[in-house]
């Protein structure tokens, strides 16, 4: 075997490694963020219901997110899950004022009609 294959197949040993090196270490690192969110989330269901509507999240959106795989982190569900309440909810009182504005200009136009 050559010294140039010799050191091309140790290269490919060597990038195969780190590759390897690298999943573990980006599949222990999901790991360790899932544990912390899910830490945080256990003195999150701790909190009064005040603070909680504070926050924007319930006391059982903090347990649906606690109930997510191991190596999910409940944490990052939680917050997806807040984010589109709020939508919604922006949504539903944009909704509610257009409506507001489109019956007042609806009894304006029956207004101008009577008149």
């Amino acid at each position: 075997m050559s010294s140039e294959t010799r050191i091309s197949a140790e290269f490919a040993t060597d990038s195969r490694k780190a590759g390897l090196a690298a999943r573990v270490g980006t599949a222990l690192a999901g790991l360790l963020r899932a544990y912390r969110g899910r830490r945080s989330l256990r003195t999150l269901i701790e909190a009064d219901d005040r603070m909680l509507r504070d926050i924007g999240v319930t006391r059982d959106d903090v347990r649906w997110a606690l109930q997510a795989p191991a190596g999910q982190d409940p944490s990052s569900l939680l917050r997806i899950r807040a984010v589109s309440r709020r939508a919604a909810d922006r949504s539903a009182l944009h909704a509610a004022a257009a409506k507001r504005t489109a019956g007042e200009t609806d009894r304006a136009s029956d207004y101008a009609a009577c008149a």
